[in-house]
């Protein structure tokens, strides 16, 4: 399975529609796999409603990560 530890932009690419096209991406290429994709947000990053409007939900939560799945 294929593994990215991070997303990231600078704040600078932030709010482009940079995000949302990776993500996009990352699901389309999952679906064709059918694969999920599953990931972790810190509880402190406001990124968490980005994924969420991509349809992610959480799946569970550490003490400082919430657990995000989009199924396929």
């Amino acid at each position: 399975p294929a593994e990215t530890a991070r997303l990231e932009l600078v704040p600078r690419w932030q709010r482009q529609g940079i995000g949302s096209a990776i993500i996009r991406a990352v699901q389309a290429r999952a679906a064709e796999l059918a694969r999920p994709v599953t990931l972790q947000v810190l509880k402190v990053n406001p990124s968490r409603t980005l994924w969420e409007r991509h349809g992610f939900h959480q799946v569970g939560e550490t003490e400082t990560h919430y657990q995000m799945a989009w199924p396929t």
